[in-house]
C-alpha cells in the first residue's frame, strides 16, 4: 500500500469515529447536541442520561479515555474551539459550562458535586450535594488539576498543574496550590 495514502486512511479513523457517535447521539438523543468539526478520538467514555442537556460548539477535540458524564436533568455545555487532553473526567450533576478556546490539560478533573456526609452516619452513597462549574472563556486548566463544585473561573485565567481549585478565580490571573491561591495577575 502507498506509505501516503496509509497516512490519510490512519488520520482519517479519528474522524469516521467522530462523525458516527454524533450521528447516533443527534439520532436517538434530541437533547445531545455535537457540533462541527468535532475530533474524537480512542477510549471516550460517553455517559450522557436520558433527560440531560449536552451541547458542544465547533471545532472540539477529545483526547484518548476520556470520560464525560451528564446524569438526569443536568446541563453539560462545551463551547467553540476547546480541548479536552488525554484522560480527564468531566462528571456533570447539575451544570458545568466550558467557554470558548479553553484548553484542559490531561488528567483533569472536573466535579460540580460532593457527597453528602455526616458525623454520624458517614457519608450517604448516591446522594450528592449538587453545585455548578462554570469555566470562561480562553482559560488554560493544567495538567491534573481538579475544580470541585460551586466555581467559577473567569476569562483567561490559567489553573497551574495539580491545583485544586475550591474557591472563585477571578478573570485575568494564575492559580496554583492546594487550595488554589491567586499568584499573580495577567
Amino acid at each position: 500500500m502507498n506509505e501516503k495514502l496509509y497516512k490519510v486512511w490512519i488520520n482519517l479513523i479519528p474522524l469516521f469515529r467522530g462523525i458516527t457517535k454524533s450521528m447516533l447521539f443527534s439520532f436517538f438523543r434530541r437533547n445531545i447536541t455535537i457540533g462541527r468539526k468535532t475530533r474524537i478520538k480512542r477510549n471516550t467514555e460517553w455517559k450522557l442520561f436520558p433527560g440531560c442537556l449536552f451541547l458542544s460548539g465547533r471545532n472540539l477535540i477529545v483526547g484518548n479515555d476520556v470520560t464525560l458524564s451528564a446524569s438526569k436533568k443536568a446541563e453539560l455545555i462545551i463551547g467553540d474551539n476547546v480541548g479536552i487532553g488525554n484522560r480527564c473526567q468531566i462528571v456533570c450533576h447539575k451544570r458545568i459550562s466550558i467557554g470558548d478556546g479553553t484548553i484542559l490539560a490531561p488528567n483533569v478533573l472536573i466535579y460540580d458535586h460532593n457527597h453528602i456526609f455526616d458525623s454520624n452516619g458517614g457519608v450517604r452513597q448516591r446522594e450528592f450535594d449538587d453545585g455548578e462549574v462554570i469555566i470562561g472563556n480562553n482559560c488554560w486548566l493544567g495538567a491534573g488539576c481538579i475544580i470541585l463544585k460551586d466555581v467559577h473561573i473567569g476569562d483567561k485565567s490559567v489553573i497551574a498543574a495539580g491545583s485544586v481549585v475550591t474557591k472563585d478565580v477571578p478573570a485575568n490571573c494564575v492559580v496554583g496550590g492546594n487550595p488554589s491561591k491567586i499568584i499573580k495577575y495577567l
